[in-house]
């Protein structure tokens, strides 16, 4: 199932607060927010926007960081016999969006 597109992929929502200390303690804290957000991974969006305790008419989400562990560089130009890409192209509404592919080699 961790290989599966779709019905499993989640996004998780957080608050970063930038006063808590320099970069490694942010980013230490934000690890342990997030592994204590796992095991509410599949919770519908209605619910996690009532608790998250943003207004209603304010979105829920204004950033992405979308962190993808890859099992190598090899794997990102698979080709598949049969199936031939005739275009592709990453669209969001996120005003900020990062995303970080680690394929484990550098």
């Amino acid at each position: 199932a961790d290989r599966v597109p779709g019905l499993f992929i989640n996004t998780l929502p957080v608050r970063l607060d930038t006063s808590r200390g320099g970069v490694l303690d942010t980013v230490r804290s934000m690890q342990a927010d997030l592994a204590e957000l796992l095991v509410h991974e599949h919770a519908p969006l209605a619910l996690a926007q009532r608790m998250s305790g943003v207004a209603a008419e304010a979105p829920l989400f204004t950033a992405l960081f979308n962190y993808r562990h890859s099992a190598g560089a090899a794997d990102a130009d698979m080709e598949v016999e049969g199936i031939e890409v005739l275009f592709a192209q990453e669209r969001t509404n996120y005003p900020l969006t990062v995303s970080v592919d680690d394929t484990g080699d550098g």
